[in-house]
């Protein structure tokens, strides 16, 4: 490949690579073999780059990545079929990334035309909810995590505890969304956005009712406040709303291990306790998460977890459902499908990419991101290793620019 050349990609094929992207890694669950169908049209829409993949894999990092992977998964005995979807999903992932190197696409600004889409359709979710919440219906056409929907165009989950809403967009959970939303608050903080836009979004964000989107609308505004020209009026004014605010997230947090919602923080602490109990059983190479309740000592641990919490209130039928739940907590599910060594490396990658120009911006982007996965299974996906990729790519010696500037080595990160 002719690393000099700046290739022209279109708005279309970037811009619809983001939904596809979307598609594969937290989008509504729509039909059985979605992410296979995702990472086919991303080949399709992105077919030009397809006869450079050979090339990126041979003189990059990148195939010893694919032999790991490949070992790993033959010696723990993973079905062929999760093999080759996930061999597909990294296919898919390169096609995707090769939009950024040496073409006139810039990730960020592409990222944040996305996002920006995300923050307007979620004011429109809001409207709807506060103007025709009792036109609102079970979507009975989505599989799944079946959300409600107001005409198939916007989509809620419903929490049948609390008796409210939760806008989700177009991804199975709200926790999803409120990620997308978070990473257009922090973009517009760096894009110095107007004041009005980070309230608006916060309104958004707040009716996720989502703990970490709430943990980390404070983490944003903490930000924009440290950036700010105008601290000594805004902090306290920012005082004042933070006394309004923390008890809600207070609230939020507690009933996530209390009353009849506890299950929801029960199943954060399960995974958590799992994810540890098998880190430190399988340290090398992991374990197969799919497989992970066939395990003895994971069905007693959940089992004794689930009864000392609940109590009186635990029996055989909702204890039944939180031992056979599966692995939602996607930071550790990394170290389960790779082992503590790789990904750690991967991680590292992710947190080096040179995809958002800078080494502090992409930090914080991290941080929002792993945040979110501690609730979210989103790591065997293209969203997720588009940043490791793009260091092992980076990492070779070719001469490559990614956003316009030009990465010679790793040292001009």
């Amino acid at each position: 490949m002719n690393n000099s050349k700046i290739i022209y990609v279109s708005d279309f094929s970037a811009l619809f690579s983001f939904f596809l992207m979307i598609f594969q890694s937290c989008f509504l669950t729509l039909f059985q073999g979605q992410g296979w169908i995702a990472c086919a049209l991303m080949l399709l829409v992105n077919s030009k780059n397809i006869k450079n993949i050979l090339n990126i894999f041979l003189n990059t990092n990148l195939k010893f990545f694919f032999f790991i992977f490949w070992i790993f998964m033959i010696i723990k005995c993973i079905p062929f079929q999760w093999i080759t979807y996930m061999t597909f999903v990294f296919i898919a992932t390169i096609t995707f990334l090769l939009n950024y190197i040496n073409t006139n696409r810039s990730f960020v600004n592409d990222l944040y035309k996305f996002l920006t889409f995300v923050f307007y359709y979620s004011i429109a979710h809001v409207i709807v909810l506060l103007l025709f919440n009792q036109y609102l219906q079970p979507a009975s056409l989505i599989s799944g995590i079946q959300p409600y929907t107001f005409l198939y165009l916007f989509f809620y989950n419903y929490s049948r505890v609390d008796g409210f809403f939760r806008i989700q967009g177009f991804t199975w959970e709200p926790g999803n969304w409120q990620l997308f939303l978070n990473l257009f608050f922090y973009f517009s903080i760096i894009k110095n956005r107007k004041l009005t836009v980070l309230l608006l979004v916060s309104i958004c964000i707040y009716f996720t009712h989502s703990t970490n989107g709430y943990l980390l609308l404070i983490v944003n505004w903490a930000i924009w406040i440290y950036n700010s020209k105008y601290k000594t009026i805004i902090i306290p004014i920012i005082a004042g709303i933070s006394i309004m605010v923390l008890p809600l997230l207070r609230t939020n947090i507690e009933s996530k291990f209390s009353g009849d919602n506890q299950v929801s923080g029960l199943a954060r602490i399960r995974d958590i306790e799992v994810g540890r109990l098998l880190i430190t059983k399988y340290p090398l190479i992991g374990t197969n998460p799919e497989t992970i309740n066939m395990i003895p000592e994971v069905r007693i641990l959940k089992e004794n977890i689930f009864y000392n919490n609940m109590g009186k209130s635990a029996n055989d039928l909702n204890t039944a459902g939180f031992v056979d739940d599966g692995f939602l907590n996607g930071l550790l599910q990394v170290f389960l499908d790779w082992g503590i060594i790789m990904a750690l490396i991967i991680y590292i990658c992710y947190c080096r990419s040179p995809l958002l120009n800078d080494k502090k911006t992409m930090l914080l982007f991290s941080f929002i991101v792993f945040l979110s996965m501690t609730a979210e299974p989103i790591s065997r996906t293209i969203f997720f290793y588009i940043f490791p990729f793009s260091t092992l790519i980076m990492k070779s010696n070719t001469k490559t620019y990614i956003n316009g500037k030009n990465f010679n080595n790793y040292s001009d990160i």
